[in-house]
């Protein structure tokens, strides 16, 4: 779970490395003379899958055509050149390519918009296509384990990210800490990227156990567990119903939904 975390972080850097570069370009306010459409449903930020078929038409006949991937910022339409490749076109100005997998995954940026183009050697531009890009199903947590003591701490606690649903589905969080119930949301709206998150920090008496977490929308399921461990930390009759050392919830504790994020979750050490 926490490397498939890493891995889209070590993506997201790679294209912020890429501003840093000095690839960071305005955008150009040039009408389009072609148009252009990609088949593909949803990109996974992991991954290109069976890769994109691109369909245009309008471009000059026989010119070669390139065929350009690039992050968008929402706010004042500058770029940032994710990929691009080199195709030709047909006698009558169609351009065709199919399952093309650029060499660098999409990864995702927040505030800016993923969307293909394509231009021709013969002056033409197409219409940008904006492109649908996820965060890779599945659950997550910031942790594969978390001590007693770890769980308790409100810089680290429990976080959990859940991925996979429609953009606006509702989810529902439940968690189940040593038998008891957590107050975890049971309403939550997916984002944009089709993630939702919760974050929950123990208080009361806190002993080694397990924390069972499902993330539940209209089509997906997700479980995880989470082990706790390490010695009991609490009074005696501080620990809720459960009792001393029980690790049942305290009528104080906190659990909150939490941003969901395309970058990884914080990882705990120890």
């Amino acid at each position: 779970m926490v490397g498939s975390a890493r891995s889209r972080w070590a993506i997201v850097t790679a294209v912020a490395a890429l501003v840093t570069g000095g690839l960071f370009v305005a955008a150009p306010a040039q009408a389009a003379t072609a148009s252009i459409g990609v088949t593909v449903p949803i990109v996974y930020a992991d991954g290109w899958s069976g890769g994109l078929d691109v369909i245009g038409d309008g471009f000059a006949p026989s010119s070669t055509a390139t065929v350009s991937l690039d992050w968008v910022r929402d706010s004042d339409g500058s770029k940032v050149h994710l990929a691009d490749t080199t195709t030709p076109v047909s006698a009558t100005g169609i351009v065709s390519l199919t399952g093309w997998v650029p060499t660098q995954a999409p990864g995702i940026w927040v505030d800016y918009t993923l969307t293909l183009s394509a231009t021709s050697d013969a002056g033409d531009t197409s219409n940008a296509v904006p492109l649908d890009v996820r965060n890779p199903p599945g659950i997550e947590t910031n942790a594969p384990s978390l001590t007693t003591a770890q769980f308790m701490d409100p810089s680290i606690g429990l976080i959990v990210q859940a991925s996979g649903f429609t953009p606006g589905e509702i989810v529902a969080f439940s968690a189940v800490y040593n038998g008891a119930n957590l107050p975890a949301p049971s309403s939550i709206i997916a984002d944009k990227y089709g993630s939702v998150s919760w974050q929950y920090v123990r208080t009361g008496s806190t002993a080694a156990g397990s924390v069972v977490i499902s993330a539940v929308g209209a089509n997906s399921r997700w479980n995880t567990t989470v082990p706790i461990t390490g010695p009991t930390i609490g009074a005696s009759g501080t620990g809720g119903s459960g009792g001393a050392g029980s690790g049942a919830p305290a009528a104080s504790d906190p659990g909150a939904p939490v941003q969901a994020t395309p970058r990884a979750l914080p990882v705990v050490s120890g």
